[in-house]
């Protein structure tokens, strides 16, 4: 569809959304400059939307021989509460995620509770999607500081890890690698 105003591209995706209804809007002063290269971006949007890959990795031969699930966690702490991304991979090519927040009190960087439910719904969808539980979940936490990773380790790593159990019945669950990642930024 093409819109002529940027409100109007607002309330058009507005519209569909609500009722859940996939939609490509293009605005009109894109759709007049159209060449390759706008037309190659529009195809990719309407290809992810429809569950297509955009983009696949050459990915390391432990994930090609198994079944992995790569998690990110990070915490923001811009706003009245602060928030807890989680993004998962679903299917063994990692070009397919769920993702959901949490939102906990101002300035917690450890998440405490709910990660045990998103996690479940992540590897209810890898499920879906792969026919099978992951082997191996590798976690990137980031900005956690060297005096509070054996926090992560209790708190979160324990959430996951109580999952896996109420699903594997201690027979075999998936092995976990947490990776921290640590930055400096001003």
């Amino acid at each position: 569809m093409i819109v002529n105003r940027d409100s109007d591209y607002q309330d058009v995706k507005r519209v569909f959304t609500d009722l859940n209804v996939m939609s490509q809007c293009i605005r009109r002063q894109t759709a007049q400059k159209f060449n390759m290269s706008v037309a190659s971006n529009i195809m990719k949007q309407i290809n992810s939307k429809l569950g297509g890959e955009s983009l696949r990795i050459k990915l390391p031969k432990f994930m090609e021989t198994s079944k992995v699930m790569i998690i990110g966690i990070d915490v923001c702490h811009a706003s009245k509460q602060s928030v807890v991304g989680f993004v998962a991979s679903t299917n063994r090519h990692c070009t397919s995620f769920f993702s959901d927040i949490i939102c906990q009190p101002k300035n917690q960087e450890i998440v405490k509770k709910d990660l045990d439910r998103i996690f479940n719904s992540a590897l209810n969808e890898f499920h879906q999607n792969v026919g099978s539980y992951p082997q191996k979940i590798i976690v990137y936490r980031d900005g956690v500081s060297h005096e509070m990773r054996q926090q992560v380790m209790d708190a979160e790593i324990s959430q996951i890890r109580t999952v896996l159990k109420d699903r594997f019945n201690d027979v075999d669950p998936p092995l976990i690698t947490l990776v921290v990642v640590n930055k400096r930024i001003n």
